[in-house]
């Protein structure tokens, strides 16, 4: 895969996914947002993928998470957990619908950089340092989506 914002966006949400199976929790909600994340990789129409994740129970743009999911995760967590999904969310769509910057680059940084303060290893899948990225590339078929996911990093698989 040619490094892109759909790339990174895809680490974000491995990144979300690796910080939830290290603390040991999970729910269905969060597992929507990485897997939205992930669907960027294939996704041929950006602004139908924007629209789905504003629909989002976690959106990661601002606005708190159902109480539901409030209420599974340990309070010293809750802290890093958002910071991390508003990060992960903003390396897809920091650059939408204007021009190429680093900022999806610093967001990916910003989700590592969680994972780093509480110990847990990025996924593997993400390669460092950060390559350069110009825009978002081409939506990945289906088949080089398949390659390219797998599905040991992603929510309710084994490492």
């Amino acid at each position: 895969m040619e490094p892109s914002i759909r790339v990174f966006q895809f680490w974000g949400g491995l990144c979300v996914a690796a910080f939830c199976r290290h603390h040991r929790f999970g729910h269905r909600f969060i597992d929507e947002l990485v897997y939205h994340h992930v669907e960027l990789l294939r996704a041929p129409d950006l602004p139908a993928w924007d629209i789905a994740g504003a629909r989002l129970a976690i959106t990661g743009r601002g606005d708190a998470p159902p109480q539901e999911v409030l209420g599974i995760i340990p309070t010293e967590l809750g802290d890093d957990f958002h910071r991390l999904i508003e990060c992960a969310t903003e390396i897809g769509i920091v650059d939408l619908y204007g021009a190429a910057t680093d900022h999806p680059s610093r967001f990916l940084l910003k989700c590592l950089e969680v994972l780093d303060k509480h110990g847990i290893p990025k996924p593997r899948e993400i390669t460092c340092p950060l390559p350069a990225i110009v825009g978002f590339g081409e939506a990945l078929g289906e088949e080089a989506f398949r390659n390219a996911v797998g599905r040991d990093s992603l929510p309710g698989d084994e490492e």
